[in-house]
């Protein structure tokens, strides 16, 4: 089965993340409530389109994801079941490709098409007056450090400036990163 223009098809373990392992107990969440932060944000590529749009995407398309990469992508896919397909048995989810964040292959970790993945610089708010203790935290600047990029001007590494409005946060094989599209970097210090 190859998917239609500009969609990846994944299949996923389990549509919600609503079990708590501790030790010795499982507790269940309810995932009815704030869908956003219960829902899987990951899948196997199970087919990509043999054909894109190339007004809208770059030549990379068919090379930046591949059948078998986990893919990481918006958490609203699964939340819209206009992307589900039911095909032999089985379910597929449709991915657009601007929906795509990050690819892991081989244990690397890609950002897929224009998007790079940014690690927050957060500086400690220090004061020679008075600390008031509640407003006495880290503060995150609109600063970071880019965890992952597929664009050869801003490699991994360097310390970047970054538009607030773009960023979204997720967690990618552990780590807690902005994902973002690199048009959403405003500078790159150095």
């Amino acid at each position: 089965m190859k998917a239609p223009l500009n969609k990846i098809f994944v299949t996923v373990e389990k549509k919600w993340e609503d079990e708590i392992k501790l030790d010795t107990i499982t507790l269940y969440k309810d995932t009815s409530y704030a869908q956003e932060w219960n829902v899987v944000q990951n899948g196997i590529v199970h087919s990509i389109p043999n054909r894109v749009d190339m007004l809208f995407y770059g030549k990379d398309f068919l090379t930046n994801v591949q059948v078998g990469d986990k893919l990481y992508f918006n958490f609203g896919v699964l939340l819209d079941n206009d992307n589900l397909i039911e095909w032999e048995g089985k379910q597929y989810w449709a991915v657009d490709y601007f929906q795509a964040i990050a690819v892991v292959r081989d244990g690397k970790i890609i950002p897929v098409g224009s998007h790079i993945l940014i690690q927050p610089i957060v500086e400690e708010v220090t004061s020679s007056l008075l600390v008031i203790p509640e407003l006495a935290k880290n503060k995150e600047e609109n600063k970071g450090k880019v965890f992952a990029s597929n664009q050869d001007t801003i490699p991994e590494g360097s310390v970047v400036e970054y538009d607030p409005i773009g960023k979204f946060e997720n967690e990618i094989e552990g780590h807690k990163v902005y994902a973002m599209f690199n048009d959403n970097i405003y500078f790159k210090y150095n």
